[in-house]
């Protein structure tokens, strides 16, 4: 079973009755108790001024860069935006999230433990292929009208869908249209959000904190620039002005034990399904689930 860590520090008992719901059971006292000490500690923690620490990639990179912003995700994803690639610091990072599946962080810090150089660190955290890995996607039921996939990379989205116009191969062959079903992942490049003085990770927490546990401080990212953040950011926080505090939770907080507690957690997966409707209409449905325990 998946293990979560919490920034305990930060979530107050309405917030951990909340995020309870993806545990396998209710916590037992003994880790209430250790949510409880994290909790004490927030008062005693000083005030840092997370200032927005990032600097621009240099020309070496160009090549990668340019793989990078030149697909229409990337164009889409940006569009309208201000941007730039940029190198960050991950020790002033402001956390978006209030917890990181261990598992996988710990497997990035072990993957990249020998001091990775920047060229690693690009495909990492800016990578140039995209493609879902084999084994991470299955196809759990499917129809002549419809098809259901169940994905353990919970990038996985539906990139494209709809109705494609064909012509008949044969006298005998009645097909005047077939569906288009395009999947694929959704934007994995590791993004950071700056607003005023301050720098957010808006994607790529798993990454971020195994390069941090490996001892990596600075990153590759895609920096966007925006006026503050939206509701949708401030999300996984019930306060959002939490991320304002003169002490935010950071993203090196996730390794200090005293202001964490690890917790089982549910397996989490994607689920894609999409059905053809009347009238020549795709209906396509996106969502999280988390899997029964056992």
């Amino acid at each position: 079973m998946p293990t979560a860590r919490w920034l305990a520090a930060f979530m107050d008992p309405d917030h951990v009755t909340r995020c309870s719901a993806g545990m396998p059971s209710p916590p037992p006292a003994s880790t209430m108790e250790r949510w409880g000490r994290a909790r004490a500690q927030l008062s005693a923690l000083a005030p840092v001024a997370p200032g927005a620490a990032a600097r621009p990639l240099g020309e070496g990179c160009a090549e990668h860069l340019a793989a990078v912003s030149g697909t229409d995700l990337f164009r889409s994803q940006t569009a309208g935006r201000g941007w730039s690639f940029a190198w960050v610091d991950l020790r002033r990072m402001v956390s978006l999230q209030e917890s990181v599946n261990l598992d996988y962080s710990r497997a990035v810090a072990a993957r990249h433990a020998a001091a990775p150089g920047e060229q690693e660190l690009l495909e990492l955290c800016l990578p140039r292929d995209l493609r879902p890995r084999p084994g991470t996607y299955h196809v759990t039921g499917s129809s002549n009208q419809e098809v259901t996939i169940h994905s353990d990379d919970l990038n996985l989205m539906v990139i494209r869908a709809g109705l494609e116009p064909i012509e008949a191969a044969n006298p005998s062959d009645p097909a005047i249209a077939r569906v288009s079903l395009v999947i694929g992942k959704a934007w994995h490049h590791v993004h950071v959000l700056a607003v005023g003085d301050r720098c957010f990770l808006k994607n790529g927490y798993h990454r971020a904190v195994g390069l941090l546990e490996a001892g990596v401080s600075e990153i590759p990212c895609v920096l966007l620039r925006a006026g503050e953040l939206t509701a949708a950011d401030c999300a996984r926080w019930p306060d959002p002005r939490l991320l304002a505090s003169s002490r935010p939770p950071l993203l090196g907080d996730f390794l200090d034990p005293a202001l964490t507690v690890d917790t089982p957690h549910k397996r989490i997966v994607k689920v894609v399904h999409a059905k053809v409707e009347p009238f020549s209409r795709v209906e396509v449905q996106q969502f999280e689930i988390a899997m029964p325990a056992g």
